[in-house]
């Protein structure tokens, strides 16, 4: 189409900028007159979210195949394949969030072996638990998620769902 009718300055912006930065990057990538110019960071994203929820399902089910099917199943699911398609911002808000809540099962899995670890230390050798539990020490896994989530809220006002329900 006509680019011509681009400006410097936005106007009515409705949503925080990240959306369209990464939008923005596809097409300065692939320049503004291609129409794969402003679909192609939505159309990756939209891969790399099937690859993210495979990898969530496995590790959350313990299961290699229901983890494959939750992957399929998005990766022929007709609402993700057109937001993919459209380069609309619900799919980044989507995948910030999806790999949020990667990062926190990461960091829940994390905090179980070390908690188990404890637990065996502390019944052979015999000592009183600590009056106030085990240190969850250092978890980096949850500044990971919460950089995502703010990633989401940086794309639409709507990931602020995101961070009161995983909060």
């Amino acid at each position: 189409g006509d680019v011509d009718s681009y400006e410097a300055d936005g106007s009515y912006v409705v949503h925080p900028p990240l959306g369209k930065w990464v939008i923005g990057a596809g097409m300065l990538l692939l320049g503004p007159e291609n129409p794969w110019g402003w679909r192609i960071s939505s159309a990756v994203l939209g891969a790399v979210a099937v690859l993210l929820l495979a990898r969530i399902g496995r590790r959350l089910f313990r299961s290699t195949t229901a983890g494959l099917i939750a992957g399929l199943l998005l990766a022929i699911d007709g609402e993700s394949l057109v937001h993919s398609r459209t380069s609309l911002l619900d799919p980044f808000v989507m995948v910030f969030a999806l790999a949020a809540f990667g990062a926190l099962l990461i960091d829940r899995d994390r905090f179980r072996e070390r908690l188990a670890l404890a637990s065996a230390r502390l019944h052979t050798s015999g000592e009183a638990p600590p009056r106030l539990g085990i240190s969850a020490g250092v978890r980096p896994w949850r500044l990971v998620a919460g950089l995502l989530l703010g990633m989401a809220c940086s794309v639409k006002w709507s990931g602020l769902y995101f961070v009161a329900v995983f909060g």
